[in-house]
């Protein structure tokens, strides 16, 4: 299992993110994490707003993205290809650099705006 953390600002109008893919990961879930009664707890989500000219964190503790039944281990320092699949501007590419294991802040992640109309 694997985890992918990003940032998609919205530069077009209203959109949402309603998948994520990528060829290292049989499946690619969206989730979202909160504290609920004290505990943290992780759901999957169908889809994320994206709001028009606003920045949507997806991070350690909030949003993110699980790369689940990985197809081989991942190496530090490696790209990682995601397509993300929104609902208005279609499909767009992007790279993610793999961090160190535990690592909890996004290393590096190619241009993922949304800027199609």
């Amino acid at each position: 299992m694997g985890v992918a953390y990003f940032e998609i600002m919205n530069s077009g109008p209203p959109d949402a993110l309603t998948a994520v893919e990528s060829p290292v990961a049989r499946r690619v879930e969206l989730h979202s994490m909160a504290m609920v009664s004290g505990m943290m707890q992780m759901r999957p989500v169908a889809s994320v707003d994206l709001p028009t000219s606003e920045r949507v964190v997806f991070g350690p503790q909030g949003l993110h993205a699980m790369l689940v039944d990985l197809k081989r281990p991942l190496r530090e320092g490696e790209r990682v290809p995601l397509t993300f699949l929104f609902r208005r501007a279609g499909r767009v590419q992007a790279e993610a650099l793999v961090g160190g294991l535990g690592a909890m802040a996004s290393p590096a992640l190619e241009s993922v705006s949304r800027e199609r109309h």
